[in-house]
């Protein structure tokens, strides 16, 4: 709000008078100065009231904005994460109102939580706290600032991955034919564990030994044409992969007797997960399956490109990422160049 009130001006190419606002000129569409007067007074009452409504925001208010982009954004990951997270927060402090949300109260949040949870988890509250909050503003639920909070450590990037002998024996020990054939083809295209089971036939190349991961575009629902925008969900990078070798051969008998569009079947149906019979496979093999998860088979294939020698950003395309960072911050150090040259530049003679 201005500090200056509100008050009426003329308009040099108009009859009708404006409402002088700071900066800003609203027309009252009133050329009598009385009733243009009235409309002034709305103006100032009705600011007033979005201010002190603003200002009377609670948390549950803001979280309630975030929980239904998030909702919108990704339906499966809401269920999966988000809708704990938020209701936890709401839980705990709903119904604080957003003036009482403070660097101190950060620091009381984060002592409290430490009793129960490692610092990586107390970081993705706060964190998922300060993003609700920056959209609530821009939503103007909202003007108050975000408060700038001290966010514990992040957690080190994981580093589970498989080396060739455990990789062999995982494969060996995946009795089931879906089961093998998901194990070797994450490991052959570093795909994610829902991107995979998602896979179709057509987007499986076999000629030219390729595997498009990224996910086909729906059709737009009647009621987002004609220029109205739809909620794109959001999804995690996948990537358009080159194969060869074995897996092609492989491949090629499996889609000789699939009975579904899909690549991973099993019993004539797809599936929503494998994690089931891929944790038997994990066990049989000797492995530890609190470690090894589907997900490690992207990090493996990702750590075996980088310890060969493969370009970065060739490793980021396989990834489905945009750019090489996150490629450089996780995998970087397994990169044959990655310390390359510091010891002739440390070098005393």
């Amino acid at each position: 709000m201005s500090k200056s009130k509100p008050y009426l001006v003329p308009h040099t190419r108009s009859t009708r008078l404006y409402i002088r606002d700071g900066d800003k000129l609203v027309s009252t569409r009133e050329t009598d100065r009385g009733r243009a007067t009235a409309v002034l007074h709305r103006y100032i009452s009705d600011k007033q009231a979005a201010v002190a409504a603003k200002v009377g925001v609670r948390l549950s208010d803001v979280l309630d904005v975030y929980e239904q982009e998030r909702r919108t954004l990704n339906a499966n990951t809401y269920e999966h994460k988000w809708r704990y997270l938020i209701a936890r927060l709401r839980k705990r402090d709903g119904r604080r109102h957003l003036e009482e949300i403070t660097p101190d109260w950060a620091k009381e949040f984060v002592r409290e939580r430490l009793q129960e949870v490692q610092e990586p988890t107390i970081r993705q509250d706060l964190s998922s706290l300060t993003a609700a909050w920056a959209l609530a503003l821009r939503r103007g639920v909202t003007s108050l600032p975000v408060p700038p909070f001290d966010l514990p450590s992040a957690s080190e990037p994981r580093e589970d991955f498989l080396m060739r002998d455990e990789a062999e024996r995982l494969v060996a020990a995946a009795s089931k034919p879906h089961v093998r054939l998901f194990v070797r083809l994450a490991l052959a295209t570093a795909g994610r564990h829902k991107a995979l089971l998602e896979l179709r036939w057509s987007q499986v190349d076999l000629e030219n030994g390729l595997v498009d991961l990224r996910r086909r575009a729906e059709p737009i629902p009647r009621k987002h044409r004609a220029g109205a925008k739809a909620p794109v969900p959001r999804q995690k990078a996948r990537g358009h992969v080159p194969i060869a070798g074995t897996i092609i051969d492989e491949l090629r008998i499996s889609r000789e007797r699939a009975v579904t569009d899909f690549v991973i079947e099993y019993r004539g149906k797809p599936l929503s997960s494998i994690k089931n019979g891929f944790s038997k496979a994990v066990i049989d093999a000797g492995l530890n399956p609190d470690f090894i998860t589907p997900h490690a088979l992207r990090h493996t294939a990702a750590t075996w490109a980088m310890q060969a020698g493969v370009d970065p950003h060739k490793v980021a395309g396989m990834l489905g990422h945009k750019d090489t960072k996150m490629v450089m911050q996780v995998y970087g150090h397994h990169h044959p160049l990655f310390m390359h040259g510091i010891s002739d530049a440390l070098r005393l003679d």
